[in-house]
């Protein structure tokens, strides 16, 4: 991810953790380029404690509350 890119998603991030309505990004790329870790990079700057989760190892009952 580019530094532009990671300047949009850190926008968006700031955004949403602010209240306002925005769609959220959806981070998509081959295994091992460094989705993960942009991502937690982003948030350890926005001093934030958001949960890394792997989707595809999370049964449907996870989601449901």
């Amino acid at each position: 991810m580019n530094k532009l890119n990671q300047t949009i998603a850190l926008t968006n991030l700031k955004a949403q953790f602010n209240g306002v309505d925005v769609l959220p990004i959806n981070i998509i790329g081959s295994r091992g380029t460094g989705k993960t870790s942009v991502v937690k990079l982003l948030v350890a700057q926005l001093d934030s404690h958001l949960l890394n989760c792997s989707i595809p190892s999370k049964d449907i009952s996870y989601f449901g509350g």
